[in-house]
C-alpha cells in the first residue's frame, strides 16, 4: 500500500471512531506483523504513555493479567450494585459476586468415585466469566440437539450472514431487534416453501428451524456498533405429521435473488421503522452464505466445524471486547489505572487507550444485552416435534449421588498462559485451573492441577434450566 493510501486509511479511522479513549495518532500496522513485532510496537506505546503522564507504571501482558481484569470488574460491579448498609440477602449476594469461582467442595459418592463443583455468582449480567459460561452453555445446548437432527435426517446446517449499509446500522435499536428477526425469519422460512400468513404471521403450509443470533458489536473493533445476524437454517420441513428435505444446492443465481429480496425487506423495515436515508439503500445488498456437507465429506471433521462455528455465533457479547485486551496499565499500587486493547479494519491493526471505567462500563453495556438468541419454526418447538425429527428427548438426571457427610470444601485458583497455536499461527490463552483442600484451617492441602472441563460448573452454565439428553431414534426393531 502507498504512504498516501497509509494516510487515507488513517483518516478514515480517526473519522468512523465514535468510542471511548482514542486511536493514537501514528499507531497503525499492518495486521500481518510478526509476534515479536506487536511486541515492541505495544512497548513503544507504554513507554509514550509513560513519558506523557510522569507517572511509573506497571505493565501486565494479557495472559498474566485477565485474572486480575475480571477480579477488579468484579469488585467495581460489587461497589457499584451494594453501597452503604446492606441486608443479609444484599450482603450474601455482594459476597458471592466478589468470590466467584474461589470457592467449592469436593464430593464423594458410595462407590468412592470423586468429583469437584466450583460456586460461582451466576450474575452473568455483571460478571465476564458468567456470562461466558452461559453462552457457552446455551451453545452446547444447541449443539446436542442438532447434531443428532441431522445425523438422523442427513440433511447440512446452512449459515446466511446478510448485510445492512453502514448508516442503517447506525440507526438501529436495540428494541427494533424482534422485528429485523421476525423479518430474516419469514424470507428465509418462504425461501424454503414455507409460506407464512401476513394476518397473523402463522405458517401456513409447515416450517423449517431456523436460529438467529444478533451480534451487535464489530468482531474486529468491538467498541463498534454493527448490528448483524447470523443466522443458521436447517432444512427440514415439517407440516403436521409430515416431514420433507427441502435442502438444495444454492446457484450463484439462488442467491442473487435472495439478495435481492432481502434488500426489498431491508427498505421495507427501514421506511416502517422511520430510519433516515432509506432512498439511498443499494438495489442489491450482499448475503455471505456458508454450510457443512455431514453426507459427503469427513464427518468428524464437519461436526467439529459445526461445533467450533455455533459456539463462535453464540458467543458471550462480551468475549470480543476482552479478547481484544493486550495489556494492563497499573500504578504503583497495582491498582488498574488503563486498558490497552487491539482493533482491526481491513488488514490494518490499531491500539486504543481506555481507563479502567471506560472498559467497565463499555463491557456491562454488552453483557447487559437481551434478547440476542431466538429460534423460529420448529426448533421453537423442539420437544413436541422431537419423534417426527428422529430425535429421543431424555431429562437428563444426575448419576452422581454425593454423601453429603463426606463433602470437603475446596478452594480454586486459576492461571493464564499464552501458548502458541501451529495450526491457525497464533497465540490462545490457556487457563489452567488447581485446587486444595481447606477442610481443616491449621494444615491447608497442596495444591493439584486439574482440568477446567472436569470441573461441574466451571466452563458451562444453563442456568436453572432443566437439562435434556438427545440422541437419534432407535428405528430398529
Amino acid at each position: 500500500m502507498s504512504i498516501s493510501a497509509q494516510q487515507d486509511v488513517r483518516e478514515w479511522l480517526k473519522v468512523s471512531y465514535h468510542g471511548p479513549g482514542f486511536p493514537l495518532e501514528k499507531d497503525l500496522y499492518s495486521a500481518d506483523l510478526r509476534p515479536d513485532q506487536k511486541r515492541s510496537v505495544l512497548d513503544s506505546i507504554v513507554r509514550r504513555e509513560q513519558r506523557r503522564s510522569g507517572s511509573r507504571f506497571k505493565v501486565i501482558k494479557r495472559n498474566k493479567g485477565l485474572g486480575i481484569l475480571r477480579q477488579r470488574i468484579r469488585e467495581q460491579g460489587a461497589n457499584e450494585l451494594w453501597a452503604g448498609a446492606l441486608s443479609d440477602a444484599q450482603d450474601w449476594e455482594r459476597y458471592n459476586l466478589l468470590n466467584c469461582g474461589k470457592h467449592g467442595v469436593e464430593q464423594q459418592n458410595k462407590e468412592g468415585e470423586k468429583r469437584l463443583i466450583v460456586h460461582h455468582s451466576n450474575r452473568r449480567k455483571n460478571c465476564p466469566c458468567c456470562a461466558e459460561r452461559y453462552q457457552e452453555g446455551k451453545a452446547l445446548e444447541m449443539i446436542k440437539r442438532m447434531e443428532p437432527v441431522m445425523q438422523s435426517n442427513g440433511i447440512s446446517e446452512r449459515r446466511f450472514v446478510p448485510t445492512l449499509p453502514d448508516f442503517i446500522r447506525d440507526q438501529i435499536k436495540q428494541e427494533d431487534d424482534t422485528r429485523w428477526k421476525r423479518e430474516i425469519n419469514e424470507m428465509f422460512q418462504e425461501y424454503y416453501g414455507c409460506s407464512m400468513s401476513t394476518r397473523n404471521r402463522r405458517y401456513e403450509s409447515g416450517s423449517v428451524g431456523i436460529n438467529i443470533q444478533t451480534h451487535w458489536y464489530s468482531s474486529g473493533e468491538p467498541y463498534l456498533l454493527k448490528p448483524h445476524w447470523h443466522v443458521r437454517t436447517y432444512p427440514l420441513k415439517i407440516d403436521g405429521d409430515n416431514k420433507e428435505n427441502v435442502d438444495r444446492f444454492i446457484t450463484k443465481q439462488d442467491l442473487k435473488e435472495l439478495k435481492y429480496e432481502w434488500t426489498r425487506r431491508v427498505k421495507k423495515v427501514a421506511q416502517e421503522l422511520n430510519y433516515k436515508g432509506v432512498d439511498r439503500i443499494p438495489d442489491k445488498l450482499n448475503i455471505w452464505h456458508s454450510f457443512l456437507d455431514f453426507e459427503n465429506g469427513n464427518k468428524e471433521k464437519s461436526l467439529a466445524q459445526f461445533r467450533f462455528r455455533m459456539r463462535y455465533d453464540m458467543r458471550s457479547p462480551g468475549e470480543d471486547l476482552e479478547k481484544a485486551v493486550k495489556l494492563l496499565v497499573c500504578d504503583e499500587n497495582g491498582e488498574i489505572e488503563k486498558v490497552v486493547l487491539a482493533c482491526k479494519r481491513e488488514g490494518w491493526t490499531y491500539y486504543l487507550i481506555w481507563t479502567f471505567k471506560e472498559y467497565y462500563d463499555e463491557l456491562l453495556t454488552r453483557l447487559r444485552l437481551k434478547g440476542i438468541n431466538t429460534s423460529y419454526g420448529w426448533l421453537r418447538r423442539f420437544k413436541n416435534n422431537a419423534s417426527l425429527l428422529g430425535v429421543d428427548v431424555i431429562e437428563e438426571k444426575d448419576p452422581f449421588q454425593p454423601i453429603e457427610d463426606l463433602n470437603k470444601p475446596v478452594v480454586f485458583k486459576r492461571r493464564y498462559e499464552a501458548k502458541w497455536n501451529h495450526e491457525i499461527k497464533r497465540f490462545q490463552i490457556v487457563k489452567h485451573m488447581k485446587v486444595r483442600d481447606t477442610k481443616d484451617p491449621d494444615n491447608d492441602g497442596f495444591w493439584q492441577e486439574v482440568d477446567p472441563w472436569t470441573i461441574h460448573g466451571e466452563q458451562v452454565w444453563m442456568g436453572a434450566r432443566k437439562k435434556y439428553l438427545y440422541k437419534p431414534l432407535d428405528r430398529g426393531g
